[in-house]
């Protein structure tokens, strides 16, 4: 599960994530940032999403994939979700208050990756939704 912390000692609602078994035993749980593992040590902020994605259209080994409203980057993580496995990938598409990811297939049935999103704060006379297909980031 991915959250936005707006409080203190985080500014700038950094992304954090719990990881759980059982999606109705959160509480107790450790809570960490996504952080990438490179030298920039970025993270996304504001109004997370993160879903769970295949590596192959027969496989059950998948990562995760996030962002957040701050960047057109998405953060990948493998299955067992360490907080030093967070990896930055710039997928150039728009960032938006409002998005989704999820996995689709093309017309050759390759898996890739559908990225909304819309709006932003202070762009009410430029606010547009852009929708864009990816390959599912390694």
């Amino acid at each position: 599960m991915t959250f936005e912390n707006c409080g203190a000692p985080v500014k700038n609602c950094q992304v954090n994530y719990i990881v759980s078994n059982d999606p109705t035993k959160f509480f107790g749980k450790p809570i960490w940032p996504i952080v990438s593992n490179d030298i920039a040590a970025m993270s996304p902020y504001g109004s997370p999403f993160i879903i769970w994605a295949p590596l192959k259209a027969s496989s059950k080994d998948g990562i995760l994939i996030a962002n957040g409203n701050s960047d057109s980057s998405v953060y990948i993580n493998d299955y067992r979700a360490f907080p030093e496995n967070w990896k930055r990938v710039d997928i150039n598409q728009k960032n938006g208050y409002s998005r989704d990811l999820r996995v689709i297939k093309d017309n050759r049935g390759n898996l890739k990756l559908l990225v909304a999103s819309g709006g932003n704060f202070g762009e009410a006379n430029t606010n547009a939704l852009i929708v864009g297909v990816v390959d599912i980031p390694q």
